[in-house]
């Protein structure tokens, strides 16, 4: 594999794995929560959203399926995330289409302070 094809399977590993991510606490799910949904291990999960491996077509279906999440946002080929079932979406995870990307990081952060601080 040349050093090229190499970076670019990392790139993209990470992207999913970042996406992934998103996607599970989106749902408000742990990575075992996801792991009991798509019959995967917690650990397969744990590596995945590190970057540290790509799933194969039938686990990247299982995947975008539990999370009513499409494999275009999934695979990096689409950058909005687009939720394949909005009546089960509240308005903060159907909104997210309109926060622009660049501010996405802030309203996660303040998210998870939030979170922190109620929990």
């Amino acid at each position: 594999m040349t050093d090229e094809k190499h970076a670019r399977q990392m790139t993209l590993a990470a992207t999913f794995g970042q996406r992934l991510k998103f996607a599970r606490e989106a749902q408000g799910w742990s990575q075992s929560e996801l792991a009991r949904q798509t019959n995967l291990t917690q650990p397969k999960i744990s590596r995945m959203e590190a970057g540290r491996g790509a799933p194969g077509p039938l686990i990247l279906i299982k995947l975008a399926a539990s999370l009513s999440i499409s494999t275009d946002y999934l695979l990096g080929l689409s950058d909005k995330p687009r939720w394949l079932n909005y009546r089960d979406q509240d308005l903060m995870h159907r909104s997210i289409d309109l926060v622009a990307p660049k501010d996405r990081p802030l309203v996660q952060g303040i998210l998870r302070l939030f979170l922190q601080k109620n929990l």
